[in-house]
């Protein structure tokens, strides 16, 4: 618990959500704090340190933002739709691509 960074901004739960779904649809950190008057820098510098509350309610909201339709598709598929069955195919595929790609990066670092 000592480990984790010290947070720079402190945001309501309103503020919070705005933050998640700016996150959602593709905003930078850099457009999120312009558009809350927040200091720019800070917030950026925030935004790329894991453990700070910044990261992670930007994390979760692009998640949510991939999450929900893609969870949507995998109930359709299940109910026996055949094109949300070749779509979740796809999603799956890309997912597996993904992971590969960030097992290699991770790789390369280590």
């Amino acid at each position: 618990m000592n480990n984790l960074p010290a947070d720079s901004f402190f945001f309501d739960t309103e503020q919070k959500e705005d933050i998640q779904r700016m996150a959602a649809l593709g905003y930078s950190p850099k457009e999120i704090a312009i558009y809350l008057g927040v200091d720019i820098d800070s917030f950026v510098k925030d935004a790329y340190i894991e453990g700070t509350t910044i990261n992670g309610i930007i994390r979760e909201g692009i998640l949510v933002s991939r999450a929900n339709p893609e969870m949507e598709l995998h109930k359709q598929a299940e109910g026996g739709n055949i094109i949300a069955i070749q779509q979740l195919e796809k999603v799956n595929r890309r997912r597996t691509f993904e992971i590969i790609v960030e097992q290699i990066d991770e790789d390369e670092c280590n």
